[in-house]
């Protein structure tokens, strides 16, 4: 059963961070991370090392190498074989992380999302590919804008989602279909009928002119999360 606990989403200045493994079966899972088998190549004692991040050329991890009680946050970068501490404790790393927004805004009171999305595709000139509950067990609406060699995209999804899924192939789907029974919301900030809408860096004039042109009123995810 994975939950959904929140869209708010954290980074590190400087550094490729973006997910927090769990310690279940399922992806990102911290047994999915393996950076001993590297020893061979790296001067870096990675004894001690539970990455929590990284896609095999660098790894966030918890560092017990210095204290097992207290440890450490440190980033690896394997392919330069080199490291450096982030925050000497779990409860430094935290104040490290900063709201990640960027190209995010909210749909405020939508009643029907289909025509949202029906008149954002006539406007854009693209039909939005059929949403796909796979991933986060609600729909993303998704609109692939750009070009053949610089493709951008446009997403749109709910606020109010259920509290968490499963998906149907998972071994132990009867057994959790129903542990996390009801909804939350991903931004408790925002109300139930708020649509969330997320787009690439080149096409942010192109989205924006397309809302006022379908009369939906937009505000940036920064105005309602900063004060």
């Amino acid at each position: 059963m994975e939950a959904n606990w929140g869209y708010i989403r954290y980074s590190i200045p400087g550094l490729p961070h973006s997910q927090i493994a769990g310690n279940g079966p399922n992806f990102p899972a911290l047994c999915h991370f393996d950076v001993d088998e590297c020893q061979a190549f790296l001067s870096i004692p990675l004894q001690g090392l539970v990455p929590f991040d990284g896609d095999g050329h660098w790894h966030l991890c918890v560092d017990y190498r210095a204290n097992v009680f207290i440890p450490a946050i440190t980033y690896i970068d394997i392919e330069c074989n080199s490291e450096f501490q982030v925050a000497a404790s779990i409860a430094g790393y935290l104040p490290v992380l900063i709201l990640d927004i960027k190209n995010v805004w909210v749909l405020d009171q939508v009643p029907v999302i289909s025509t949202v999305v029906e008149s954002l595709g006539v406007v854009l000139g693209v039909h939005s590919i059929e949403p796909d509950l796979w991933a986060y067990g609600y729909p993303v609406y998704t609109f692939a804008l750009g070009a053949k060699d610089d493709p951008q995209w446009l997403w749109l999804s709910p606020n109010r989602v259920a509290s968490g899924f499963v998906r149907a192939d998972d071994r132990r789907y009867h057994e959790l279909k129903n542990s996390m029974p009801g909804f939350s919301l991903r931004c408790p900030a925002l109300e139930d009928t708020s649509y969330l809408l997320e787009y690439t860096d080149g096409v942010q004039s192109l989205v924006l002119g397309a809302c006022k042109d379908c009369a939906l009123v937009v505000r940036a995810m920064d105005l309602v999360l900063v004060p």
